[in-house]
């Protein structure tokens, strides 16, 4: 037995030296905890490598807004170490994440002590959608003709980081990172027509939202035309075909 706590003392002993000397080599690198959930800001600018993947199960219509590639990358959570990255980067993103109040995440990002471009997860947009419409250019019914405006039939699922924030990273609020969670959670559901803009802050940069459409109510090999327009006053438009 005393053979035993001797053994179990020196193991111990030895796992605080590696600890001490692990600390040590990052402190001399740089590296540092980042007490942020999000990990990247975006801007949405002109929509750049923004794109919509269409789908339909169990009686409804899928447009999902997607981000492909890391353009408009304004900051991120690597900036804040030591890895020679950008000091007005850091700046930066310090100051957005104090102002939307996500300091305080109880599992802190470790900053890399290398140069490390690997894309940051999460990432949120810095602006917010103020106005999304969607035309067709068939008739969808009596009430809705060629070129009217068809925000009355949609609904939007927003992928937003605010409410887990504002919750003080309360498990309930979290949303979906990742495509391959399944089912892949969003913060809220409204009509279309009655999108608040207060409530699209701090989107999902990779999957912002995504509209829905009943089945029965779409008319299938209709060309949408969707319209956005950002915060920053940026307008564009993407076509997606209904399948």
């Amino acid at each position: 037995m005393k053979r035993y706590f001797i053994t179990l003392i020196a193991v111990l002993s030895i796992v605080s030296f590696l600890g001490s000397c692990q600390k040590m080599w990052d402190k001399i690198r740089g590296v540092k905890l980042v007490d942020s959930y999000i990990l990247a800001y975006y801007e949405i600018g002109n929509g750049t490598g923004l794109l919509f993947r269409t789908s339909a199960k169990n009686g409804t219509v899928y447009f999902r807004a997607v981000k492909s590639g890391y353009e408009n990358r304004l900051a991120d959570a690597r900036s804040m170490g030591g890895a020679n990255y950008d000091k007005e980067d850091a700046v930066l993103f310090d100051s957005l994440r104090v102002s939307y109040g996500d300091t305080g995440y109880p599992d802190p990002y470790k900053t890399p002590g290398y140069i490390d471009g690997t894309p940051l997860d999460p990432a949120a947009f810095t602006e917010t959608f103020v106005d999304i419409s969607i035309v067709s250019d068939t008739d969808w019914g009596e009430d809705y003709p060629a070129g009217t405006v068809l925000n009355d039939l949609f609904d939007i699922d927003i992928a937003s980081f605010a409410p887990y924030i504002e919750s003080g990273y309360d498990p309930a609020f979290e949303i979906g990172r990742e495509e391959s969670l399944s089912p892949f959670k969003y913060s809220s559901t409204v009509r279309l027509s009655e999108l608040d803009e207060a409530g699209m802050s701090l989107l999902n940069a990779f999957h912002p939202f995504r509209l829905s459409v009943p089945e029965k109510d779409a008319v299938k090999g209709s060309r949408l035309t969707i319209s956005m327009e950002t915060s920053a006053g940026e307008r564009f438009e993407r076509i997606v075909a209904v399948p």
